[in-house]
This record gives structure tokens, sequence and C-alpha cells, in this order.
């Protein structure tokens, strides 16, 4: 009898043991080896087998705007094909995907950048011109009319992703994309578009052949990024 309640015994112990031995676990959970001064996943330090608990994974977005204004704003704008003029009507320009969104009768429609010859906002006076209307192998897209006399100075726009830096296990950079709008000059001098460079010393090297324009960039200390800067530049040329 007393042999027995001894099996008993050993069977509830031996029932214990084994509810406590650590077993796969399928789900987002795994089984890691510990050792001596290991660290399980809450902080403790622990010896042997622990399970390793898995953050949700971060799924970036795409942050920014494809859009030069997100407003709606009236425009006139001239077609390519048959130079018709549409007036006085609410659009948005996506520089992304180089298109219009034109709103009419409450609905949205595309007008995309080959069949734009030119728009004019009325309420802010900026004037756009797409490379149709510049000259032919022209970039494709929308170029903002800085400057428009003899010589003509444009900023021609375009976009770039840049990529989420996120490293999930430091909790360390940017989690997200983002659309990144970037600016371009461009001038047009003799019927030729010349892309424009983008620091005074390179600047200054492209027209190496011209003393004085070297003389004045030098002695203004014209700065290639700033649109102001580019119309007294341009000026000053046509003057010469």
């Amino acid at each position: 009898m007393k042999k027995n309640k001894n099996i008993i015994s050993l069977i509830k112990y031996l029932l214990i043991i084994i509810c406590f031995i650590p077993r796969p676990v399928f789900s987002q959970v795994e089984l890691y080896k510990g050792s001596e001064g290991s660290y399980n996943p809450f902080g403790t330090s622990i010896a042997g087998d622990y399970m390793r608990v898995y953050e949700i994974p971060y799924h970036s977005s795409l942050l920014g705007t494809p859009y030069l204004n997100e407003e709606w704003e009236n425009a006139d704008i001239i077609l390519s094909h048959d130079d018709l003029l549409v007036k006085d009507i609410p659009i948005r320009i996506d520089v992304m995907n180089n298109w219009l969104e034109v709103k009419l009768k409450g609905k949205v429609f595309l007008l995309y950048v080959d069949d734009t010859h030119s728009l004019f906002f009325k309420n802010s006076n900026d004037a756009f011109i797409t490379g149709n209307g510049i000259a032919k192998n022209s970039p494709a897209g929308f170029y903002k009319v800085i400057y428009n006399e003899k010589s003509s100075v444009f900023c021609h726009y375009s976009t770039k992703i840049k990529e989420a830096t996120y490293i999930p296990a430091f909790n360390v950079g940017e989690k997200d994309d983002k659309i990144i709008i970037e600016k371009t000059y461009y001038a047009f001098i003799n019927n030729q578009l010349i892309e424009l460079e983008k620091n005074k010393k390179k600047l200054i090297q492209q027209f190496k052949s011209n003393k004085e324009i070297i003389t004045f960039i030098k002695h203004n200390n014209i700065n290639p990024t700033k649109e102001q800067d580019l119309i007294k530049f341009i000026k000053y040329y046509d003057s010469i």
C-alpha cells in the first residue's frame, strides 16, 4: 500500500516537471538557448532556455507631397496641340507624375504635361511653361518662369524619394519614406536651354569664356541657388 502511494506521488511529480519543460511555440516567439549572463526579452538575467518575443514590424509610409500647390488655385491653361486657352479653372501641379489635376464640375481630371504648353495663376501671377514650350529635347516637366526678357531663367521641378533609415533593433533613424521636391535652374540664352551649375565655382567655370561675366559673378557673390541672384546675373548678361 505504501509502495503504491510512493508510485502515485512519483507520477504526480513527473507530471509537474513535464508541464514546465520548454516546448516549441508557434507564433511570434522562439526558443533560444541562454547561458550565464544571458538576458531575456524583458531585461532579467537568466540561464537556460528562454522565449524571445518579437515586436510587430513597422511598415513605412510615404510622407511629403507631390504637389507644388496643395490647395486648388485658379489658372489659365494653354494646351499644346491646338493652342486652346482654358480660362480660370482650379488646378494643382503634380511634379512627381508630371500632370495637372484639373477640377471641373466637382470632378477631378488629369491633364498630362505633354498636352500642356503653359499656365498662369491669377492670384500669385506665377507663370509656368512645360518643356514642350521651351525647346526640343528639354527635360519633361513644369518650369516656373523666374525671369523673361531677352534671355530667361526657369526653375524646373522634379522629385525623389528619400528612403527610410529606421533600424527597429535600436529604434533609431527615419521611420518613413519621404517625397523631396528638387529644383534645377535653367537659363534660356540665344535659343538654347542651359542647365545652370549649383555652386559659384562651377558657374564661373561654365561661363569661363566671358571675362566680364566671371568678374560680375565674383564681385556680386552670385549664389546660383538663389532666384534673385540669378535674375541679377541674367539681367547683366543681357546688358553686355
